[in-house]
């Protein structure tokens, strides 16, 4: 399946149908807690996937703008536990601190990076290894990262870029890819913003 064809099946049918297309499946089973799959996308890297993936629009322009895209593309494998657009939705305040104003020359991008590495942690960390139990990762900002996996859905805590606690509730199917494993969310919170 070619990423022009993953795109409009995101874009048909959002990653239900996505799944369902590309694993021969009519959805999940009753009762299936879709955090606790995984899709499995083995031609993809994890770039591509918040390229096509229209959910990751705001985290892709995060990448993008603050440099670090090109490390979407690496080989070295990673755990991201990745705020979807309805997620930074729900707090615009955030992306008012961390997006340069347009008018920047040079912009400071601190903020977006800092944003972006509090979110990825070095190895694969599948659903099968959360379950059950709470494990504290450490983050590529040398952070640590909470993931309470006695709760379904499991709950995930680190703290934000303004050194407050942050919470995320991991309610979709991961995502592993050539690189990495993203676990999606829509729920969370990143501290309380800056007036």
């Amino acid at each position: 399946m070619t990423s022009l064809s993953r795109r409009t099946l995101f874009a048909a049918g959002g990653m239900a149908a996505a799944s369902a297309a590309v694993l021969g499946k009519a959805g999940f089973a009753a009762g299936a807690d879709p955090a606790m799959s995984v899709l499995h996308m083995p031609y993809e890297d994890a770039y591509a996937v918040f390229l096509n993936d229209p959910r990751f629009g705001i985290w892709f322009q995060l990448l993008q703008q603050s440099g670090l895209a090109p490390y979407a593309h690496g080989t070295l494998p990673v755990t991201l536990f990745v705020p979807t657009n309805t997620a930074f939705r729900g707090h615009p305040g955030i992306l008012s601190q961390v997006l340069p104003a347009g008018s920047e020359a040079f912009p400071n991008t601190t903020l977006m990076i800092a944003l972006v590495r509090a979110h990825v942690v070095r190895g694969l960390y599948p659903p099968a290894a959360l379950s059950g139990k709470k494990t504290t990762l450490t983050t590529v900002s040398h952070q640590k990262i909470e993931v309470d996996g006695t709760v379904v859905p499991f709950v995930v805590t680190w703290q934000s870029i303004r050194g407050e606690p942050a919470h995320a509730t991991v309610e979709q199917q991961a995502l592993q890819t050539s690189n990495a494993l993203i676990y999606p969310f829509d729920k969370g919170t990143f501290g309380t913003p800056k007036p």
